[in-house]
């Protein structure tokens, strides 16, 4: 059943559902990791919590742009520099399609969708497995022509 949001509360409200539901994969594509939806407490506990659950957890994200995570700071980045092993991050690669959409994937079942990253309003499917299968492939695909950003990496001295 699809699940409508208009607001910032119910995207996070239903991320956060789909999070703690994810038992082995979790993929986001994002413009930015949006902040206003995955830079809170609850949406990084609950990535935590999923990643130190099974050895075999990962946590994926492509990004357009990293600067603004970069200079602004992001509970996720944080969390990828300390579980690096567990989670990665990248940039799409500039010379490839990007896909116009933001989306989180979850195992092969859910997935939360915004049509138009730019605006709020999307929708979220709990069990779904062949609209993610479609997405999931695309993923893959901008994943393997992603490339790594050296401003995402933290140095230890």
């Amino acid at each position: 059943e699809l699940q409508r949001f208009s607001s910032p509360e119910e995207a996070r409200a239903l991320a956060l559902a789909l999070l703690q539901q994810a038992r082995r994969s979790l993929c986001l594509y994002s413009p930015d990791m949006e902040s206003w939806l995955y830079n809170h407490e609850l949406i990084q506990t609950a990535c935590k919590t999923y990643l130190l659950g099974h050895p075999q957890n990962s946590l994926r994200i492509l990004l357009r742009d990293s600067s603004k995570v970069v200079k602004d700071g992001h509970r996720l980045l944080t969390l990828s520099r300390r579980l690096s092993s567990k989670m990665h991050i990248r940039i799409l690669n500039p010379e490839q399609p990007v896909e116009e959409l933001a989306y989180l994937l979850v195992d092969d079942r859910g997935m939360l969708m915004r049509p138009e990253p730019e605006q709020i309003a999307g929708y979220a499917l709990f069990n779904d497995p062949g609209r993610v299968r479609v997405q999931q492939t695309r993923f893959e695909q901008a994943w393997n022509n992603s490339i790594l950003d050296p401003d995402l990496r933290s140095f230890l001295l």
